[in-house]
């Protein structure tokens, strides 16, 4: 049993299991889905961010809403987001004119977004539908 498990683990590539994105094979797909507003999981459900990116950049912001649901305190966050394709996937890196992290894009679909740092923390994220 162990000897088949070694042979799978060799022949069957690990970074197939680790990614899921049903929704994109290109970094502009995966920008084009990143796009828009999001809710971190078990975090203060008054805080949202929203990532935009344009032509290979992005931005984000960080938005405070009050008890109706309206924004009462927008702010830009001074870093630069870049999508790139590694061996492991589709990877996020973050940067104000130097590289702050890299995460690995583990979950993205029309509702969900799981971020990885490099030292295996997780961030969730679910996507706010107008």
């Amino acid at each position: 049993m162990r000897k088949n498990l070694i042979v799978l683990l060799i022949f069957f590539p690990i970074t197939l299991l680790g990614q899921e994105l049903e929704c994109c094979k290109t970094t502009s797909e995966v920008e084009d889905h990143l796009n828009g507003y999001w809710q971190m999981k078990d975090s203060n459900p008054k805080e949202q961010i929203r990532f935009e990116f344009n032509n290979g950049n992005g931005r984000f912001w960080k938005y405070t809403l009050n008890h109706k649901g309206e924004v009462t305190k927008s702010e830009e966050i001074d870093q630069t987001l870049e999508i790139f394709k590694s061996e492991s996937g589709f990877e996020i890196d973050w940067s104000n004119g130097n590289r702050i992290g890299t995460s690995q894009i583990k979950i993205l679909n029309p509702t969900n977004l799981v971020f990885v740092r490099r030292d295996g923390k997780k961030t969730e994220f679910s996507k706010i539908i107008d």
